[in-house]
């Protein structure tokens, strides 16, 4: 078993970060395609796609409508 050092392991811990960061870009520029053309295809609003969003950050829903009493 060969053994390496600490700087060796952290400039392979570098050159590995390297490559995974340029194959997100990759998948993040394929994605972004992919919602383009599925957005433009079905003539999707930006509402559709990204729903309003509350205080929390979560999308907000709409509550059901209470009947009034009368």
């Amino acid at each position: 078993m060969e053994t390496r050092t600490y700087a060796e392991i952290r400039q392979q811990i570098a050159e590995l970060q390297k490559q995974a960061d340029h194959l997100l870009a990759q998948e993040k520029a394929q994605a972004l395609a992919q919602v383009r053309d599925l957005v433009q295809r079905y003539s999707l609003p930006p509402e559709a796609v990204f729903p309003a969003k509350t205080k929390r950050g979560r999308p907000s829903r709409k509550r059901p409508e209470q009947p009034q009493p009368g």
